[in-house]
């Protein structure tokens, strides 16, 4: 036994949406030196540039075992403008590149403030919708993020500012002091979203 209901033939909003994770921008990438080094990051000027058989050259807009050039995510940024135009743009961290075992808790902060911009810069004139959260690569140590006591995790309160064009105050404030957020979904083109819509902003 089950109940017929009949279709709604009303007129549903639909929301287009575009998801972005794993940037891991490298300032160091540099076009021609080898990518398929022996180390755990390639692409560098310190890795030098292939002269032996099987060594392979790093390309203009990136290569596999590598992270990529500011201008590959720049020129995605734009095709996403111009092209998909979407209602909101999901970012779920992991700006920064893997630098693991060299960089330190300045470079991983100053990372997801330089992503920001880029989307801050692509997106000036538009009315896209940013939603953002950090990933296991953008606090530092690696994977560890420290609120043993609220506001003290070091990259998440200097990094939070940058967001405030995209987060409400009450969001920015709960996130600086324990790493989370939620606020209601307001699209910034005026498209409505359900009744209690809301985005919970976490990194597990």
């Amino acid at each position: 036994m089950y109940l017929e209901i009949a279709a709604d033939s009303n007129q549903r909003e639909t929301y287009l949406a575009v998801h972005i994770s794993d940037v891991h921008l490298d300032n160091l990438y540099t076009p021609g030196t080898i990518a398929n080094c022996d180390g755990y990051l390639c692409c560098h000027e310190s890795d030098g540039y292939p002269k032996k058989e099987g060594e392979i050259a790093a390309g203009y807009w990136g290569a596999y075992l590598c992270d990529i050039p500011t201008r590959t995510f720049t020129t995605m940024l734009d095709f996403i403008k111009a092209e998909v135009k979407p209602d909101m743009l999901i970012m779920t961290g992991d700006y920064s590149s893997h630098n693991e075992g060299y960089n330190d808790i300045q470079e991983v902060t100053e990372y997801v403030i330089q992503v920001t911009e880029l989307i801050k810069a692509a997106f000036l004139d538009t009315d896209i919708t940013v939603l953002p959260i950090q990933g296991n690569h953008d606090t530092f140590p690696l994977n560890i993020e420290d609120f043993s006591s609220p506001g003290i995790n070091y990259p998440i309160n200097h990094f939070k500012d940058s967001w405030r064009d995209w987060l409400t105050e009450e969001a920015i404030e709960t996130y600086g002091k324990f790493g989370y957020y939620s606020m209601p979904i307001t699209l910034r083109n005026g498209k409505q979203m359900p009744l209690g819509s809301r985005v919970i902003g976490i990194n597990t």
